[in-house]
């Protein structure tokens, strides 16, 4: 590894390292500020609990379970506009059966 590479990742490490401080500040700032605590509050309190509750989100903006994303039916074979997949399915089956039959 050259010597231009190892400084780019130091220089790197060390502003990644300062943001991840300015953000443990800036959480101690809201929580001086909303909170109205002390700063010996926030420090006797657990760090990682009080990010989680900083980082809550509503409702409205929390990642939705994809399978509500599905439109209704297509779990039991069926899709908007009446197609019945399973149908269709067996239907290809019957056609591929028959078409062996002629062959033989």
């Amino acid at each position: 590894m050259s010597q231009e590479t190892r400084r780019r990742r130091t220089k790197k490490l060390i502003h990644d390292i300062e943001n991840h401080l300015e953000d443990i500040k800036f959480a101690e700032k809201q929580a001086l500020k909303y909170w109205h605590w002390t700063p010996s509050q926030y420090d006797n309190e657990d760090f990682f609990e009080v990010n989680e509750i900083l980082a809550a989100k509503p409702a409205e903006e929390r990642v939705q379970d994809p399978k509500s994303l599905v439109p209704q039916g297509l779990s039991d074979g069926r899709v908007r506009g009446g197609v019945d997949l399973q149908a269709l399915i067996n239907r290809e089956k019957e056609r591929a059966a028959k078409s062996e039959n002629k062959e033989e």
